[in-house]
């Protein structure tokens, strides 16, 4: 059994089970929750402090918003920058949000709606999360509104899945996803278009795929595309972001920069309290003046955070407490995020909360180890009941808290196949699972979310669920 499962490092550090009764007692003790992707879920020591900054509002908001909320901004992009990019000093370059959603919303309301210059196009992929997707298409609307005959388009690239190819060569396989790439690259290239944005994935929603990121980065700069986002909704807490992540994708001489903007919420795989987002900006992104929040509030335009009553200063992301500014000026989104009018911050301000949580569990590493492990025990066993396979993806493309494994066939391989399974898994058996990736004319694939508070027994439960699901189905087509 893995519900008592410790990792090497500490053999005090208990997950599955245990860790759920003693910091995820409010789940819902009926429901059997396989989904910690979607949402995230946050630990009763996080959210005892988010309570006391709520209490510490209530008792006095005039002081909170004169003399913490600035502070508490600051404390939060600085434990974002040592815990997860090892570099405190690049807090300057993080502002927190509320949601990944908000941090794409203001590079598409700053950037893509203001794009001006004619034979323009963003690049966005079929993988591109839904929502991302459509505030492109948002952005892309006002910008052609704003400037007649602009035609600015979106050119979506085609990622292969499953891919065919040789499963043992990583090298094959980050090919069939960059020759897609640079399949449209060419064609735009050969239109004589010009890439303004690029919005790539760190990995993606459903399915499940850690992309070749700085290898898709590095072909876009080929390509001259003049900026790159990339959405890491569910990086931190899955992939080591110090390692082979963002440090390395922004190391190295202007002319070879990486990205220039880095979008990852912590709610899903960080503990943080609904919800907790972040936008990275690169001192070299050419449009990181432009940048502005959506919700235009006190702090427009203004680049550093000033508290009242006194006029003392707070240094912004970006500024320094003498007044001086750091290499490049500051620029005003850090300051325009940390004041949005009245609203509860608390969760914004919690971060450091979960940083201190993931140390008491071993830190990033111990849990990625151990997640990994239970991944593959949950893959063995639901492949081996099923008699299916995981998703053709080759172990370079796989996360280590997410998996794809195939459903029995006889389930089909529509969306409509999907819900219904789903549904059923809910209704039935009280298991919560993402909805089903359906591959047309092959079958359906689940996306399995292993969590710190999961253990196997819960995976045991569902197999033994969709067997008995298969039984009543193969009984009525009999």
């Amino acid at each position: 059994s893995m519900s008592g499962f410790s990792t090497s490092k500490d053999s005090n550090t208990v997950f599955g089970q245990q860790l759920k009764e003693s910091q995820f007692g409010h789940h819902s003790p009926t429901a059997v929750r396989l989904n910690n992707g979607s949402f995230g879920a946050c630990p009763t020591m996080v959210l005892s402090d988010v309570a006391d900054l709520r209490a510490k509002w209530l008792s006095n908001p005039d002081d909170f918003w004169n003399y913490d909320l600035a502070t508490g901004f600051l404390n939060s992009s600085d434990a974002i920058a040592k815990e997860l990019f090892n570099d405190k000093s690049m807090g300057k370059e993080v502002a927190v949000v509320d949601n990944l959603t908000t941090a794409i919303a203001i590079i598409t309301d700053s950037i893509v709606a203001n794009v001006k210059e004619a034979n323009s196009v963003i690049i966005t992929s079929n993988m591109t999360y839904n929502a991302v997707r459509l505030a492109v298409k948002h952005g892309c609307a006002l910008a052609n509104d704003r400037t007649p005959n602009l035609d600015l388009s979106i050119v979506s690239v085609e990622i292969p899945f499953p891919i065919s190819c040789d499963y043992g060569d990583s090298a094959a396989v980050n090919e069939a996803i960059i020759g897609s790439y640079r399949e449209v690259f060419e064609r735009v290239r050969a239109e004589d278009k010009k890439i303004v944005l690029a919005f790539l994935d760190h990995i993606t929603s459903v399915p499940a795929i850690l992309m070749p990121v700085r290898e898709l980065i590095a072909l876009c700069r080929e390509y001259s595309t003049a900026e790159i986002v990339v959405d890491g909704a569910h990086a931190p807490g899955q992939v080591d972001l110090t390692a082979g992540g963002l440090l390395q994708l922004t190391g190295g001489p202007v002319g070879d920069r990486a990205a220039d903007y880095y979008v990852a919420n912590l709610h899903k795989w960080c503990f943080a309290p609904p919800t907790c987002a972040f936008l990275w900006v690169s001192p070299s992104a050419p449009s990181r003046h432009l940048l502005h929040h959506p919700i235009v509030s006190h702090r427009y335009d203004e680049v550093s955070l000033v508290s009242a009553p006194s006029g003392s200063m707070v240094a912004a992301p970006g500024g320094k407490l003498d007044g001086t500014v750091s290499e490049q000026a500051p620029i005003p989104i850090f300051a325009e995020c940390a004041m949005l009018g009245t609203r509860d911050y608390a969760p914004m301000l919690a971060v450091p909360s979960c940083f201190r949580f993931v140390a008491s569990l071993g830190g990033l590493d111990a849990i990625r180890e151990r997640n990994s492990v239970l991944c593959a025990q949950a893959v063995r066993l639901l492949c081996a009941a099923w008699d299916t396979e995981q998703f053709a993806q080759h172990a370079s493309l796989r996360t280590c808290s997410m998996a794809m494994v195939g459903c029995p066939a006889v389930f089909g391989s529509s969306w409509e196949a999907s819900e219904k399974m789903r549904l059923a898994l809910r209704d039935k058996y009280s298991i919560i699972i993402q909805k089903l990736y359906p591959v047309p004319g092959d079958r359906l694939y689940l996306r399995l979310s292993i969590a710190v508070y999961n253990s196997i027994e819960e995976f045991e439960a569902l197999s033994t669920a969709v067997l008995e699901m298969l039984g009543d189905l193969q009984g009525s087509i009999g």
